[in-house]
């Protein structure tokens, strides 16, 4: 099971980040325990709500972001993440 732990900073509340836990079990990803839907490589749908992992020059994924209507939510990987 591969895992990366991500905060998340909410425009309305940026002096609590909120830790999202990313996961793959089985081939299945699972964004806190919630399975996601791929889209493409990238692409997930997590209830509706969709998803894009970014990676690196070395095909290595450093975060992911949340594509809103209102503007996307950008993901910061912990320090302590593998």
């Amino acid at each position: 099971m591969a895992v990366l732990t991500v905060s998340l900073i909410y425009p309305e509340n940026p002096t609590v980040p909120v830790l999202s836990s990313v996961t793959v079990d089985g081939g299945k990803l699972f964004i806190d325990k919630v399975p996601a839907t791929p889209l493409s490589e990238t692409r997930f749908s997590l209830g509706g709500q969709r998803i894009e992992f970014v990676k690196d020059a070395q095909g290595n994924v450093t975060h992911y972001v949340t594509l809103y209507v209102e503007g996307d939510l950008r993901s910061v990987k912990r320090p302590d993440a593998r």
